[in-house]
């Protein structure tokens, strides 16, 4: 009987987290060719940027990881930004970006390069 309480304390304990955490609600990112950056600005709204945050952006060029950045804390409330170098980028190049949140689910977004 103890065990079964106590799988049950964990379970409890588990869907009060997963109630306060979300997914990232939107990202915004576009790639500059002068400075060959790709700038990404991940929504996602929380009162604890310490305990729950984004923990990982992806980014997939044509299918391939060409970069990712982890973090540890979210340094605003709102959303989570960064700027990565990337190279090679022309006309045509579908960038895809990954964003997860340290608790709960990920979003991503296509830019098709022009």
């Amino acid at each position: 009987m103890a065990g079964k309480t106590y799988i049950l304390m964990i379970a409890c304990l588990f869907a009060q987290l997963t109630v306060f955490a979300h997914s990232p609600s939107s990202i915004e990112a576009g790639y500059d060719n002068k400075k060959l950056q790709l700038h990404v600005k991940v929504y996602h709204s929380t009162t604890n940027p310490s305990g729950h945050y984004i923990s990982k952006i992806v980014i997939v060029k044509n299918g391939a990881i060409v970069a990712e950045e982890k973090f540890v804390k979210q340094d605003n409330v709102d959303f989570e930004e960064h700027v990565f170098g990337i190279t090679g980028i022309k006309p045509g190049d579908k960038i895809k970006v990954e964003a997860f949140c340290n608790i709960s689910g990920f979003k991503s977004a296509m830019v098709e390069i022009k």
